[in-house]
């Protein structure tokens, strides 16, 4: 079995299997070696192998016709013994046959729910087959309220986001061959419920699905580790915006590798919304609009569509949502760090969790916590180990549902 050492080098495991049993999966320093990842999203990692290189046992890695192949086999990305992401391999190329490697490319687990749909069998004997017999009421274990109605896979009614989630997910992944993630997070409810209904042969992807239910109300964010685990938190990873948990703090006892600062001043004043609203087969709109910025910016104007609306007050409750994030002045904060020069760096900074930055760039105070929406990293060009990454940040404000007032 390949020996996963507690030391600081990057590696990629390879496997044919999904969990990685011991002794299933080969071990390597990779070449040009590449990621990103965000929450809320699909991470990528991409990389290279000599023909002549060798894993850490010592036996060559490129060991035969198709040893990698996307979508049959998988990789780790680790830190010493510390897991940064995993997932399926979705590319695989050698570019000239002048080359000595090949290229890899890999993505997390959430690619999986961008390939997913709810099951639906059109055969007449089977239409009905991945349909919830029965509606579900509140929050419910078992389904009791009328039968779901003809054309409809689901129903729902006032139940929990997170509950409708898991019953989605269930039954999607209650199909043959399909590769299995573990849910047991979503037992414990979110508080935030809705109303929800799935047409039989709906072909929207799992993801935009899910998107969808993630910003309703409160919302929550959602992402799967490299163990295949499904996790949620609501309103945030890093808890509530009033009270974040803060993993580090800037400033200048701790300076960054750079640190840069842009204000682009609200985004819009006003905001229309706009839905498909397939429960009433129309498409669904609302505007709304903060006096106050109005007089202070002037009138700004922002058009959202936000897909899959299910009911008026859905949509009001998006968009009214969307115009409190809106009014905020747009900071660009580019942050950039040496993972090396902070212990246990990759089992802290994590995409969705909250950073606290105090520092004062002169034409500037930045005082506020931020959000690591997503970071891209990069291996330097000599491939000794050396590692920058760039966070995309988002300043975390105290977000409203019920901001503005309707206009036209």
């Amino acid at each position: 079995m390949p020996t996963i050492t507690a030391d600081h080098t990057y590696y990629i495991d390879h496997s044919a299997d999904p969990l990685f049993t011991p002794g299933s999966f080969i071990s390597f320093k990779p070449e040009n070696l590449q990621w990103d990842d965000m929450i809320r999203g699909v991470g990528n990692c991409s990389y290279q192998i000599s023909f002549s290189a060798l894993d850490v046992d010592g036996a060559v890695i490129v060991s035969g016709h198709d040893f990698v192949a996307p979508m049959t086999s998988y990789f780790r990305l680790r830190y010493g013994d510390i897991a940064i992401m995993a997932g399926p391999i979705v590319s695989s190329e050698r570019a000239s046959f002048h080359d000595d490697f090949m290229s890899v490319a890999g993505k997390t687990w959430e690619h999986y729910l961008e390939r997913w749909q709810y099951p639906f069998d059109p055969r007449d004997a089977h239409v009905n087959d991945y349909q919830a017999p029965l509606t579900y009421q509140n929050n419910e274990l078992v389904a009791s309220g009328a039968a779901t109605p003809t054309g409809l896979a689901y129903q729902a009614f006032n139940r929990d986001l997170i509950y409708v989630l898991s019953d989605l997910l269930s039954t999607t992944m209650n199909v043959p061959h399909r590769i299995t993630f573990d849910i047991s997070d979503l037992a414990v409810l979110s508080g935030i419920r809705t109303n929800f209904q799935l047409s039989l042969g709906d072909n929207s992807f799992i993801n935009t699905i899910l998107d969808n239910l993630s910003t309703t109300g409160n919302g929550f964010d959602w992402w799967i580790s490299h163990d295949k685990k499904f996790h949620w938190a609501s309103p945030y990873r890093f808890g509530n915006p009033s009270v974040p948990t803060i993993i580090y703090t800037v400033d200048s006892s701790h300076i960054p590798d750079d640190l840069g600062f842009t204000n682009n001043g609200p985004l819009a004043t006003h905001i229309l919304g706009k839905g498909a609203g397939l429960a009433s087969q129309t498409t669904l709109g609302r505007a709304y609009g903060y006096a106050p910025s109005q007089t202070l910016y002037s009138r700004l104007d922002q058009s959202y569509d936000f897909g899959d609306i299910r009911n008026p007050a859905q949509l009001v409750n998006k968009t009214q949502k969307q115009l409190s994030h809106d009014l905020q002045p747009q900071h660009v904060i580019p942050l950039k760090m040496d993972p090396s020069k902070t212990a246990g760096f990759w089992s802290t900074f994590r995409p969705g969790r909250a950073i606290y930055i105090n520092y004062d760039l002169i034409m500037h105070q930045l005082d506020s916590p931020q959000q690591l929406k997503s970071y891209s990293a990069q291996m330097d060009s000599n491939n000794n180990g050396d590692v920058l990454v760039n966070f995309t940040l988002d300043q975390i404000y105290a977000l409203s549902i019920n901001t503005g007032t309707p206009e036209g």
